[in-house]
């Protein structure tokens, strides 16, 4: 890999927080972030989405992504 953020977040083991990487995809316009859920011995799991669209209707107030983000810690 060559996000030198991810490989920090993935040895970090402080995962209470998602992990949002900007500049992504050919076109550096893509938005991504990266939630790790540990599990079992030595287990996690990695949920990655792109959230280009989400961030570009979350520019009027934060409404949108606060309820994503709560959505995705109760998985």
């Amino acid at each position: 890999m060559r996000q030198p953020d991810l490989i920090r977040y993935l040895n970090s083991h402080h995962y209470e927080e998602m992990l949002v990487m900007r500049g992504m995809g050919a076109n550096r316009q893509r938005t991504i972030s990266v939630q790790v859920f540990p599990y079992g011995d030595n287990r996690k799991l990695i949920l990655t989405q792109d959230i280009t669209e989400l961030e570009r209707t979350d520019s009027c107030g934060g409404t949108l992504w606060l309820t994503y983000r709560t959505s995705c810690r109760r998985l």
